[in-house]
């Protein structure tokens, strides 16, 4: 919940957020967004570029990210079990099966690669951690 700004609007100016940050979230435009939320176009720019309302901003589209992930994660493995339900089933079409292979194979590889890199990250990490180590000594 968005609490007081301190800026003399109290209250109203923290709901007045609240709703322009809702919509920002919900609406494909930033001129949609001020429509909906029932305030001018150039107000909405000018709280943009406000550094408390960004951050209130982020935290809300952040939020919504970590629960989308949730929800993505929950789902996952019936996703891959009707990936290898196609795939396995040899009365399914050619092309489905074909196209739910290349798409195991595909997310395969990508998390082949993001797992090098989180290894690759860790290393250098570790490297950087010990030489500002040495220094410090």
């Amino acid at each position: 919940m968005i609490t007081e700004r301190g800026t003399g609007h109290g209250e109203k100016q923290s709901r007045t957020w609240e709703k322009a940050i809702a919509c920002l979230l919900s609406e494909n435009t930033i001129e949609g967004a001020a429509r909906q939320a029932g305030i001018g176009f150039t107000t909405l720019n000018r709280w943009l570029n406000d550094s408390e309302f960004q951050q209130r901003y982020r935290e809300a589209r952040r939020q919504i990210i970590e629960q989308t992930v949730s929800r993505l994660v929950a789902v996952a493995s019936r996703a891959v079990q009707a990936l290898d339900d196609i795939v396995s089933n040899p009365e399914t079409a050619a092309a489905a099966r074909v196209t739910a292979a290349r798409t195991i194979l595909e997310n395969v590889y990508k998390w082949n690669e993001v797992s090098d890199l989180q290894a690759r990250v860790e290393a250098l990490e570790k490297i950087l951690a010990e030489r500002q180590e040495e220094q410090a000594a």
